[in-house]
């Protein structure tokens, strides 16, 4: 007997069986939502839920919302209810809230109002630690196309692209299109923005930055310079909608920055094309001119360019040198080597192939088709990768062969081996099918054309008529391509005609036979018998009598009622080629007859070939018959003359004359018989001429007829140019210096834009460097100089690397000749900054008098008193400034303030000076964090970094005092250094450098004075190898300036900046004692006491500037935590943007 095994009454579940008991429980909560999509709520009752206190009666309402918007229906109604709720403190319910509003903040002017009510509400959320809730605050903001606050939207942008999320940078990037369409003059501000974001390091962020920068300035190729190469590097980790924006506007770049790779090869492309059909090869050029250039053998020779004919051959010919693959270095021995750059990008381009998505592959497919080398291994690639994407949904399968059938009819020889993959399938849609065929008639060649035509042939056998009519097309444009089987063709087209039931298949293949005679495809033997056949289809349309019928014309056959479209092109086949049979003009004349008695019931195509009909026959006859059809001539004249088409009474006038009849409604006596002869006797020639055959290998017109728009655009599916179209530019004569690209380093972040050109123009270290009096002249013209040169293009860049090293070492020798002559030499070439030089090798840059090296720094305010005493170092002119030394820095320091009471700091705005300081504020840094303004490898050698120094300088509400320091890091003489900054901004006078000897270095302070609201100073660096055009940045935390505030008048200000004006946030700081130095190298603040130092906390203060005049205040407190390091910091500002910029500025600062 079988005893029963007892089992534990709680087994472990296996793995598996757990997963599938979570999937279920995921299934099942799914489910549970699914009742807000199928059920319909009172919207009364959806008020109730968002009016309640509870959070889930909130998120229930929000739910039925949202399952409203999914199903289309409007419900904007509730958009009063929702924006209520903007201030909720559920993260969850928060975000419900944001997906409605960025839905509808734009909907009607009611929600655009209720939304500017709860702006406040957005920009506290800006600041919100859920980086969620401030992307969906910023996608809110933007959303409201409201001019007048798009200040406070460029505001926020701005700070959420310093943000530290690359989500809500994301968001940023992606507000930036939105503002720039509401209003299009913030384009200089967006552009700051776009570059910024360029920079970012995160693969989330770029897709968001280059679509704005297409959108903001897609022409303005600067920017774009420094982030090539990253974004080349990077195309495989960014997503793949970013993937498709990038491709998109690099392929613009490369077309704008490099030479063409194939020069001369899309002109015989389509000369090639034309040439394939049997029509188009009688006028299509058999030659091209393509320019060559010709590599110099030596390096200091320049390269030869010259143009050159090359003769083109067909579709099959042997094959073309091919241009250097991507693949390899370019060594091949070609004429068009691909820039490394260049090749950068192709290669980085060519893995995405293999993408899922198909946008992403027919982008990288446009690239290489309109920017890549045409070598057959990536030919190979691209292909493959485009019949992949071909086996998708109906809508992708069109638009991928829509750019198949572009690519095919220049370059069909990418498809030919995936002939197989474009036969028509049962299943396909007409407009897939239409384009199939159109590609199986571009690939066809002697060796596969029996297999097309096999194809083709069962395709006539289709249900579809009008895919029928598309293959008999296609059937003709195989006989017009390959004219060794245009008789199959045309007897298959006769046998057609003789079974077929169908008007729109009969008039297809008429218009069909019409264009092979054209095309001289039929032999004369069978030219006869093919048009008596057509006449007596013509004949029996019209009931004519048999005995009528001349009996070579052929048996009869049952008739099918005709289509315009075949009587006028049998009517045309007549009047051309009536002569070519006996029979043929004998029945001419009768087919003249009977379509004349219908002409008032014919239409508009019909009427013009039976005008055309009588004319020939009239100028072709002779004797009486001529007589009999001149009547009738007259006759059909004078009807088509008062026809209700235009069209139709013109030609009517056009042939009356040329023929040199008078009409019968005007007096003869009033005609210039003389004129009317004249016209007559060039009437055989006009009319009876012989035509030029029709190209209908590559559709209606020829290849220079086609439109050239970007394959995979919008543009090109609906045949026309669409909104916001981007043309594909030419490639450049001569391509632009390679340069420009070489600062896109690590460090070029932080050293803003760096603009290099040869120094041109005057020689800023002529008169006036030496001379305080001719100097002050020269500056007008500099500034001037300075002025144009920020317009003119990046691309103007010195000479490369390789140049470098000699051409200094010929300036160093060169010096020791030239040193007794300070002015330069006429017409002595200009030196770059990377010292490379415009003219003759052997010329070099003119030296100065040979002067002492400097030791040691320049007169600096910066330095204590006891150094500003000492004399200037030997061989450096004593500095012109426009004020005392002892007045230029004065109050710089944080000695000797007065006090502000509490009420005046208590006040908005209030402008308090330094006040009175303890001996215990004497010690704080001078100086902020040293930064680069102009590396080395870009300066010829000369290394420039900055300091903003602490404290408050004289001059404007904008001064700030900045210490520049110089250093040759070369291996040669620097002369005749100098830096100036931009005209709108006032900068006191900083010492020229006469010479500067490799490793020394000098350094100098000025005090600037920036436009209020400025991000950034433009400098310009002059020296004998150039000029460098930087920018310094100005971060908020620099535009800062102390405020000095007693403790109670620091807490004063403090209680009137709470709720979004009040940040709090908590830091781990490695060294506790030497926090206030970190705050002050931070932010330039001025501390308030030395209640750090004594355990109880630090408060330091600040004011910032604004636009429209007064200043914010910008408070600071901090007490030490709990934990081991940890520092509770509490910002207070007047401007909620700035309070949140500067936490993170210090989070930041103090971690370091």
């Amino acid at each position: 007997m079988a005893t029963s095994i007892p089992m534990p009454s709680a087994l472990p579940l296996p793995a598996s069986m757990a997963n599938m008991a979570t999937i279920k429980g995921s299934a099942a909560a799914v489910t549970g939502e699914a009742h807000f999509l199928e059920e319909t709520m009172n919207p009364a009752r959806v008020r109730e839920y968002l009016m309640a206190s509870k959070e889930y009666e909130k998120a229930k309402g929000m739910k039925w919302l949202l399952a409203m918007m999914s199903k289309g229906s409007d419900a904007s109604e509730f958009f009063s209810d929702v924006v209520k709720n903007v201030a909720v403190k559920g993260v969850e319910v928060k975000k419900m809230v944001y997906m409605y509003l960025v839905h509808y903040a734009d909907a009607n002017a009611t929600c655009r109002e209720l939304a500017l009510l709860s702006i406040n509400s957005f920009q506290k959320d800006l600041a919100a630690s859920n980086q969620l809730v401030r992307a969906m605050a910023l996608r809110v903001m933007s959303s409201i196309r409201v001019p007048e606050i798009i200040q406070i939207q460029l505001l926020a942008v701005k700070k959420c692209a310093s943000d530290s999320s690359p989500y809500v940078r994301k968001c940023a990037a992606n507000a930036i299109p939105k503002i720039f369409r509401l209003d299009r003059e913030q384009r200089e501000a967006l552009e700051d923005l776009v570059e910024k974001l360029l920079s970012d390091s995160s693969c989330m962020v770029l897709g968001g930055a280059v679509a704005a920068f297409n959108e903001v300035c897609p022409d303005k190729w600067t920017i774009l310079h420094r982030s090539f190469r990253k974004l080349c590097h990077l195309l495989a980790d960014v997503d793949e909608w970013a993937q498709i924006t990038i491709l998109q506007v690099l392929t613009r770049y490369l077309r704008t920055q490099f030479g063409d790779p194939a020069p001369g090869m899309t002109e015989a492309a389509r000369i090639r094309a034309q040439q394939r059909s049997q029509a188009g090869a009688l006028a299509a050029p058999r030659k091209i001119k393509r320019r060559v250039v010709k590599k110099a053998f030596y390096s200091d020779e320049e390269d030869e360019s010259q143009e050159e004919e090359v003769e083109v051959g067909g579709f099959g010919s042997p094959a073309q040198p091919e241009i250097g693959s991507v693949f390899t270095g370019g060594d091949q021995d070609t004429d068009g080597n691909l820039d490394p750059d260049h090749r950068l990008l192709l290669r980085s381009s060519l893995p995405l192939l293999k993408s899922r998505n198909s946008g992403v592959v027919l982008a990288v497919c446009t690239l290489h088709y309109y920017c890549g080398s045409q070598s057959s291994s990536t030919a190979a690639s691209v292909g493959k990768a485009l019949v992949r994407i071909l086996r998708n949904a109906r809508e992708i399968q069109f638009v991928v062969l829509k750019a198949i059938a572009t690519m095919a009819r220049e370059r069909p020889q990418i498809f030919v081996p995936f002939l197989a993959d474009f036969f028509v399938k049962a299943t396909d849609p007409l407009f897939c099918a239409v384009l199939k065929l159109q590609v199986l008639t571009c690939l066809t060649v002697s060796s596969n054309v029996q297999q097309i035509l096999r194809e083709l042939q069962s395709y006539v056998r289709h249900s579809d008529k009008a895919f029928v009519c598309e293959t008999l097309r296609a059937v003709g444009r195989v006989a017009d391509a390959q004219p060794e089987v245009a008789d199959r063709c045309m007897a298959g087209m006769i046998a057609l005609l003789q079974c077929t039931a169908s008007d729109v298949v009969q008039e297809t293949a008429v218009i069909v036979v019409r264009q092979l005679i054209q095309q001289s495809a039929v032999p004369d033997p069978n030219l006869g018998p093919t048009l008596k056949l057509l006449t007596q289809m013509l004949l029996h349309e019209y009931e004519a009598i048999p005995e009528q019928i001349p009996a070579c014309i052929g048996e009869d056959k049952a008739p099918v009622p005709m289509l315009p479209g075949t009587k006028s092109s049998i009517l045309w086949l007549l009047s051309e080629y009536w002569t070519c049979s006996d029979s043929l003009q004998r029945v001419a004349p009768d087919v003249l007859r009977l379509v004349a008695k219908s002409f008032t019931e014919e239409e508009v195509e019909v009427k013009a070939q039976i005008l055309n009909l009588a004319v020939k026959l009239s100028l072709g006859l002779f004797g009486e018959e001529r007589t009999t059809v001149q009547t009738l001539a007259n006759y059909v004249l004078e009807l088509a003359r008062y026809d209700l088409n235009h069209d139709l009474r013109d030609r009517s006038r056009f042939a009356t004359a040329i023929m040199g009849l008078v009409p019968t409604s005007m007096d003869p006596s009033q005609v210039e018989h003389t004129a009317l002869e004249a016209l007559r006797t060039k009437a055989q020639q006009v009319m009876r001429s012989k035509k030029l055959p029709p190209l209908t290998l590559l559709g209606p017109v020829a290849v220079e007829g086609h439109s050239n728009l970007t394959i995979g655009s919008l543009s090109s599916i609906v045949g026309h140019e669409a909104k916001g179209y981007q043309t594909l530019p030419a490639w450049p004569a001569v391509p632009p210096d390679p340069s420009v690209r070489d600062a896109s380093l690590p460090d070029a972040v932080d050293n803003g834009d760096a603009v290099y050109a040869p120094a041109g123009g005057k020689d800023h270290a002529g008169h006036g460097f030496y001379s305080d009096e001719d100097d002050s002249d020269e500056s007008d013209s500099e500034d001037s100089d300075s002025e144009d040169s920020d317009e003119s293009d990046s691309g103007d860049s010195g000479s490369g690397d390789s140049e470098t090293d000699s051409d200094d070492e010929d300036t160093g020798e060169s010096g020791s000749e030239l040193s007794s002559d300070p002015e330069p030499a006429a017409g002595a070439p200009e030196m770059s900054l990377l010292g490379g030089a415009y003219g003759s090798a052997t010329a070099a840059a003119p030296s100065l008098p040979p002067m002492a090296a400097p030791e040691g720094n320049l007169l600096d305010p910066f330095e204590p008193a006891d150094q500003l005493a000492a004399p200037p170092p030997p061989g450096i002119a004593a500095p012109v400034a426009d004020l005392p030394l002892d007045d230029l820095m004065s109050g710089l320091s944080l000695h000797s303030p007065p006090t502000t009471t509490p009420e005046e700091a208590a006040r908005p705005g209030v402008p308090a000076p330094l006040a009175q300081s303890t001996g215990a504020l004497a010690q704080v840094p001078q100086f902020s964090q040293p930064r680069t303004l102009l590396r080395r490898e870009l300066g010829g050698g000369l290394l420039v970094t900055y300091e903003f120094a602490r404290g408050l300088p004289v001059g404007g509400p904008t001064a700030t005092g900045v210490r520049f320091s110089l250093e040759n890091k070369g291996e040669d003489i620097l002369r005749r250094i100098r830096l100036s900054c931009a005209k709108d901004t006032k900068m006191s006078s900083f010492q020229d450098v006469a010479v500067l000897e490799p490793r020394q270095s000098v350094s100098g302070s000025v005090v600037l004075e920036p436009p209020l609201g400025a991000q950034e100073v433009k400098f310009e660096v002059r020296s004998d190898k150039g000029v460098a055009k930087v920018a310094m940045p100005l971060p908020v935390e620099e535009r800062v300036q102390p405020l000095q505030l007693t403790p109670d008048a620091f807490e004063a200000a403090a209680k009137t900046l709470t709720g979004f004006h009040m940040s709090k946030s908590v830091v781990s700081v490695r060294n506790l004692p030497g926090l206030p130095d970190k705050v002050v190298e931070t932010a330039n603040m001025c501390p308030v006491d030395a209640g750090w130092l004594h355990g109880t906390g630090g408060r330091w203060a600040g004011r910032l500037p604004k636009a429209g005049g007064g200043v914010d205040r910008i408070l600071l407190a901090a007490s030490q935590g709990s934990g081991d390091g940890e520092v509770s910091l509490t910002m207070h500002a007047d401007d909620p943007m700035v309070t949140a910029t500067l936490m993170d500025k210090f989070k930041k600062g103090l971690l370091e």
